[in-house]
């Protein structure tokens, strides 16, 4: 046995992942993607309407001096909502892809890189066993 964790092991002969299972002999190449699942995207896009909301109640003409103050108020608002959105890190899910002669599989996704290395390193280690 060359990896085992909960359902996922891997041996000379097989890569089993749950109910799949992929024969090493099979297995031609190992590709791990990264797709981003949560970004900064909705932080920028509340920190340009705050700023226009302040900008907007900064140069409201007329209306004696509290005129602005609400929409100023309301942009710091979300300002401070952006803040705390462009705080928060990056997540990445990685998969695990397998090409084999008939073509490519999916065989495992996790938000975890370095569970994610450590079965690509026991594939190419199977691999390079046969």
């Amino acid at each position: 046995m060359i990896y085992q964790d909960g359902s996922v092991s891997i041996d000379t002969s097989f890569a089993r992942f749950g109910s799949k299972s992929y024969a090493v002999k099979q297995i031609n190449t190992v590709d791990v993607r990264a797709r981003q699942v949560r970004g900064k995207g909705w932080g920028a896009l509340w920190l340009l309407i705050g700023v226009i909301c302040i900008a907007q109640g900064w140069s409201k003409p007329g209306g004696g001096e509290g005129a602005g103050t609400g929409v100023i108020v309301f942009g710091a608002v979300l300002v401070g909502v952006a803040a705390l959105l462009l705080r928060r890190p990056n997540i990445y899910e990685y998969d695990l892809m397998l090409r084999t002669s008939s073509g490519e599989a999916q065989a495992y996704t996790t938000k975890d890189a370095a569970t994610i290395g450590r079965l690509r390193a026991a594939i190419e280690q199977a691999i390079s066993a046969r």
